[in-house]
């Protein structure tokens, strides 16, 4: 595989660490990681969604205008989900399309998930490991799982105007603001500091 792209994992669950691949969302120039289908790929490898082998595998197996067409698909269920969060987390009603999307996409991932049985017990599986949309569909699941068995009433948004990334606040008070306190954590701490020496006498 090429080399990995880099992403944030500040979400605290891989369908936040999806949606957030679209970095710097609200700053003034926003730096989408999911450049091509490869990066759609490694991004379901590092959130340890699918094996080494497997992503190799739909890499090398994957021509430019069918990898296109599922790197879109991912962007739109990616930016459907994010506003969805966005709307949900402020209390206000999310958008019906955006809904549609989710569902749409969630379905024909549900529709590949197959049962294993056996003396140890039932495994979920994909009636084709290496279908080109398997990285889809595994994000699909992860926010089906996001949605119905996290608490997800703590999901925010990163406090920073400029910042669009979104976590699961797990701490204990319930009281997380930023993203990260090494990046919009100490931006924000700096500039309170700059803004009392201003008024300083």
């Amino acid at each position: 595989m090429p080399n990995k792209p880099v992403f944030e994992w500040d979400g605290g669950h891989p369908a936040l660490n999806f949606v957030n691949t679209l970095d710097e969302r609200l700053s003034g120039s926003p730096v989408d990681r999911l450049v091509d289908y490869s990066a759609l790929v490694s991004f379901s490898q590092q959130a340890k969604l699918i094996g080494r082998n497997i992503a190799s595998l739909l890499v090398h197996q994957t021509d430019g205008a069918v990898g296109i067409k599922v790197l879109s698909d991912a962007i739109m269920f990616r930016e459907a989900a994010y506003r969805t969060l966005v709307a949900t987390s402020s209390r206000l009603r999310a958008s019906t399309t955006d809904i549609h999307t989710i569902n749409a996409t969630l379905s024909v991932a549900l529709s590949h998930r197959r049962l294993t049985i056996s003396a140890a017990g039932a495994n979920r599986a994909w009636d084709d490991m290496t279908h080109i949309e398997r990285p889809l569909w595994e994000v699909a699941c992860c926010f089906e799982d996001l949605l119905t068995n996290s608490p997800f009433y703590r999901v925010r948004k990163c406090h920073a105007r400029d910042c669009g990334v979104v976590f699961i606040d797990l701490s204990k008070a319930g009281r997380r603001r930023w993203c990260s306190m090494a990046n919009c954590g100490n931006r924000a701490k700096m500039r309170q500091f700059r803004a009392r020496l201003a008024h300083m006498p």
